[in-house]
């Protein structure tokens, strides 16, 4: 049985399912448990955050972005944007929302888990 809180593994198989294999950007990604689960997945990933210094996955180097602001990277040049547990702590969710969809290509994947406590 896998050991990942459900969350991550349901972001990796939702990815999965429209996506086999590509680059994913992780925005948000703190010390990087989305991240982790990907990049073990076989995907090419990019995390990003704000706080880079707080990123600890070996073998994959954090992008410092805001990602409240434009993100780091050209439009359209991803496979998949996921974001897990981030959007709920936006005030402009909407700004980071056209960010996700301006720099993922067409037919690619965005993502978001948020959490419930029920």
């Amino acid at each position: 049985m896998d050991d990942k809180p459900y969350a991550y593994n349901l972001l990796r198989d939702l990815v999965a399912s429209k996506l086999p294999k590509g680059k994913v950007v992780d925005a948000g990604c703190g010390p990087g448990p989305f991240s982790k689960v990907f990049h073990e997945s076989g995907y090419e990933v990019i995390p990003v955050d704000v706080n880079p210094d707080r990123f600890n996955v070996p073998g994959l180097t954090v992008l410092k972005g805001d990602i409240t602001k434009r993100f780091p990277l050209d439009d359209a040049s991803v496979d998949a944007v996921v974001a897990g547990e981030v959007l709920e702590h936006m005030q402009e969710d909407y700004r980071f929302i056209r960010e996700c969809a301006r720099i993922v290509r067409p037919g690619g994947v965005v993502a978001f888990t948020t959490p419930n406590v029920l």
